[in-house]
């Protein structure tokens, strides 16, 4: 999805190993945001929503925004 304009930030561990990912499409609508369950509870969801919303203020995007399940 990359190839198509979305952008991945992934979070790593210390052996450089992905533990949590977040995609956003060009529009700034979130689609997935995903923690491995080893690694939740350790700010990990936080880190990447704010790597986000830098992106987001950099490339001018009006709004950040997502359809999430109240479990979610």
């Amino acid at each position: 999805r990359a190839g198509a304009g979305d952008v991945i930030f992934v979070a790593a561990d210390t052996a450089d190993l992905p533990v949590a990912y977040l995609l956003m499409e060009p529009d700034g609508h979130v689609d997935h945001l995903y923690i491995h369950p080893d690694h939740t509870r350790c700010g990990l969801a936080t880190q990447l929503l704010a790597a986000a919303e830098t992106h987001a203020r950099r490339e001018e995007f009006s709004r950040l925004y997502t359809e999430a399940s109240d479990l979610a």
